[in-house]
């Protein structure tokens, strides 16, 4: 089991990720809509379950 701190620490690393995924897509891309619009969408999974975890 993870003690609270720890789960508040990677819960943050976590968004932060995600976050940085967005920021790189935008910044990235080619089409009006995902660069304009913002209309996209990401997340991190597990490897073996498939859940997401953001």
């Amino acid at each position: 089991m993870i003690d609270p701190i720890t789960l508040t620490v990677l819960s943050g690393r976590m968004e932060q990720i995600a976050d940085e995924m967005d920021a790189t897509l935008f910044r990235a891309v080619f089409n009006p809509i995902i660069a304009v619009a913002h209309d996209a969408s990401h997340g991190l999974y597990h490897l073996q379950i498939g859940d997401t975890l953001v």
